[in-house]
């Protein structure tokens, strides 16, 4: 029962751990380690070994399944049965009252916390995966399918190959392949499903998927229209992680691939295009309508057989039936029901498949019934339609058969038979859910008092603490907000009188490069004033000294005598 040291590097939900510590330190539990010890040690002497520590870790799991089923209708079981029954309950519902400030309600809450505890537990043990066919004939939650999905079709050998390949070739030019692209994109146009048109993370995810199957592929293949179509449930599932624009990250695409390849390995020959076993296929298919729905096997022997509704079915089936059937039945089942179905039904039939990955039986045997069902649902669409129009018709009307249809025909028609096949090899018959009951999963809860808060006042303070906490909570987040408005006024006005002030150093720059501007013309305009005057000046002196000269080369003396006397201050001057 320890969680062992995996605890650290795993993120346990606090119910879980709770209710761990509250079973271990009760009375129930060490009385039953007790009882379970001594099977044990009477199955370690009966088998001649030592120690319990000699065995191997598959053969300790054994031992003490061994040695629970040994015990399992005493007194001491029954006790830690019925206490971790209550302290389960009790834990959950617990958590879901606290956390009751999420966005959800407390049916919704008690829900997600068991989504937190099973997806712990299965990667805690793994091998806790084959109680997961409990969830048989029913749809699985969006979490816990893509999380189940995941559990059963991992493969360490694909995700190593696919990082390996990422570390060598970081923009992944092995994988771009221009016709597998092209074909992706005309693919996604043509099936046209909500999600997937227009997503280029999709189309990118799709082609890389192809092209690294291609790639490692250990013999030559071509792919097929069934490739692509096979890749559909696993980009739906994984929409919730693949952006519309945005690139996938490495991590999802390894996902989707490990996935992708793991699924195909596993396939059964008849649906890898194999025309022995889809014969094969194709007449147990025609068997089960006969066992089962006889009227359908009839209409469709007649419209694929030549058989005439009156005329009696032999009991030998004839070979020219069951080639025309294996034709109309090979895209059906090449595809995995894919674009036949609607999403909602197509991703409940794979979950049917893949929660039983373990066996291989079951696989085959789930295949050809809904097969069967489909057919049975479709045949009053097949009774007045022509042979020539019965592919069109399956296509156009596939779509309408409902989740609740094929669970309603299990229950009734293949309930027994499915539950021996999943039985098979379970050391203690398993439970399956009944999707036709309208219970809920916690009714025990609304029929049968808490053990713990049986008294009015207890449950009273318990909601007065619970409304404190709430309270208290919803008050923080009340001061968190208004300090994140206060900072946000603040930081607006400031930057409000930053840009103001930078507004008036600028208008202040301006004017005052306008004003130097102008003294710059200014003194550029006197400047040339001056110029101007002194040049006429120079030119009227030039002129006034040339006549000089001329008057002093003709007249020597009297020119000087009438130049000192006509211009005394001149004389001066010079």
């Amino acid at each position: 029962m320890s969680l062992g040291n995996e605890e650290k590097d795993i993120n346990v939900p606090k119910w879980l751990s709770d209710c761990k510590e509250a079973i271990t330190s009760s009375s129930e539990w060490k009385q039953y380690i007790l009882t379970l010890n001594d099977a044990i040690r009477q199955q370690l002497e009966d088998s001649h070994v030592p120690f319990f520590t000699d065995l191997s870790q598959t053969s300790r799991i054994h031992f003490v399944d061994t040695a629970m089923r040994a015990t399992e209708n005493g007194t001491d079981y029954r006790s830690i049965h019925d206490k971790v029954t209550s302290l389960v309950n009790h834990h959950l519902h617990t958590s879901a009252i606290s956390h009751s400030h999420r966005p959800h309600t407390k049916p919704q809450g008690i829900i997600q916390q068991t989504y937190e505890g099973i997806e712990y537990l299965l990667h805690r043990w793994p091998f806790l995966r084959s109680k997961l066919t409990i969830f048989f004939n029913c749809p699985l939650p969006k979490h816990l399918r893509h999380l189940i999905w995941k559990t059963f079709l991992a493969d360490a050998n694909v995700s190593h190959k696919f990082l390996a390949q990422c570390k060598d070739d970081p923009d992944k030019r092995k994988l771009f392949n221009p016709e597998i692209s092209e074909n992706c994109r005309k693919f996604i146009r043509r099936i046209n499903l909500q999600g997937l048109n227009g997503s280029e993370g999709a189309f990118y995810c799709m082609k890389s998927i192809l092209a690294f199957y291609l790639l490692v592929a250990e013999q030559p293949v071509s792919l097929d229209p069934k490739e692509y179509f096979i890749t559909v449930p696993f980009l739906l599932v994984a929409m919730q992680h693949i952006q519309i624009t945005n690139p996938v990250p490495d991590k999802v695409l390894s996902l989707l691939i490990e996935e992708y390849c793991s699924f195909k390995k596993n396939l059964p020959m008849f649906v890898q295009d194999s025309d022995k076993d889809l014969k094969s296929f194709t007449k147990n298919v025609i068997q089960t309508l006969r066992q089962k729905y006889p009227n359908a096997e009839q209409v469709v022997a007649q419209k694929c057989g030549g058989v005439h509704e009156e005329a009696a079915i032999t009991s030998d089936i004839d070979r020219e039936f069951i080639q025309k059937m294996s034709i109309l039945l090979k895209p059906v089942i090449q595809n995995m029901f894919v674009v036949y179905f609607n999403l909602e039904t197509l991703l409940y039939v794979w979950d049917q498949y893949i929660i039983t990955a373990d066996n291989t039986s079951f696989q085959n045997s789930w295949l050809i019934a809904v097969t069967a069902i489909s057919l049975n649902c479709l045949k009053g669409y097949l009774r007045n339609t022509t042979s020539a129009d019965i592919n069109l018709i399956l296509l156009e009307n596939w779509p309408m058969i409902t989740v609740l249809d094929i669970q309603f025909e299990v229950k009734n028609k293949f309930n027994e038979e499915f539950e021996s096949l999943l039985n098979v090899g379970q050391q203690r018959k398993m439970t399956f859910l009944d999707p036709s009951l309208n219970n809920t999963f916690w009714q025990k809860w609304y029929t049968s008092p808490s053990l713990e808060y049986t008294q009015p006042q207890d449950r009273r303070l318990f909601k007065e603490i619970l409304h404190a906490e709430k309270e208290r909570i919803n008050q923080q987040l009340e001061r968190n907000q208004l300090e994140i408005q206060r900072e946000k006024l603040q930081y607006k006005q400031q930057l409000e009188e930053i840009l103001e002030q930078s507004r008036n150093e600028k208008q202040l720059m301006l004017r005052e490069q306008n004003s130097l501007q102008e003294k710059l013309n200014k003194e550029i305009a006197d400047h040339k004033t001056c110029s101007q005057d002194a040049a006429i000046k120079i030119a009227e002196l030039n002129a006034e000294l040339q006549t000089l000269r001329e008057l002093s080369l003709k007249f020597p003396d009297s020119t000087r005598d009438h130049a000192e006397n006509t211009n005394p201050s001149s004389a001066r001057t010079c």
